[in-house]
């Protein structure tokens, strides 16, 4: 994740890697949400597979994923939770950090 802590304002980048069960088909996306206290105060979904790159095979994976973090006038602990949905939108990843924001 950078930058580390997040900044207001930047993009914030988030690399994860792992290992999918099932092939991903088109409009299989990301979603990043940032919770506050359990609280979710932003969301963004990406789309991980359209047009050329798709299908994305099951195995080994490795996504780069890019947002825009609003400016929210706080400093604090967040969760920054990266879920990987298919093209049906059921979840099939997700992945979990804290960070300072």
């Amino acid at each position: 994740m950078s930058p580390y802590p997040i900044v207001e304002g930047q993009d914030l980048t988030v690399r994860a890697a792992g290992t999918t069960a099932e092939q991903l088909e088109d409009g299989s996306v990301a979603e990043v949400r940032v919770k506050l206290y359990g609280i979710k105060v932003f969301s963004e979904t990406v789309k991980l597979c359209e047009g050329e790159n798709c299908p994305i095979a099951k195995g080994p994976l490795e996504a780069k994923i890019s947002t825009s973090v609003p400016r929210v006038g706080l400093s604090a602990t967040v969760t920054v939770e990266v879920a990987i949905k298919d093209e049906n939108g059921a979840e099939v990843d997700c992945v979990e950090h804290l960070a300072f924001i």
